[in-house]
């Protein structure tokens, strides 16, 4: 009975693992998108900043 009972630990602690990592890379992938799309942004802000000269 101990046995199962530390195996169903260890399999509930490889579980919160893997959601931790699962999560980990889908808020690296959301930080890179917005750093991406602050980058364009900045380059719109200066083509339209830029492009207004006469």
């Amino acid at each position: 009975l101990a046995v199962a009972e530390e195996l169903q630990q260890e399999h509930e602690h490889v579980d919160e693992v893997e959601v931790e990592a699962l999560v980990a890379g889908r808020k690296a992938i959301m930080g890179a998108l917005r750093l991406y799309l602050d980058f364009i942004n900045m380059f719109m802000f200066l083509l339209q900043f830029l492009g207004n000269r006469e």
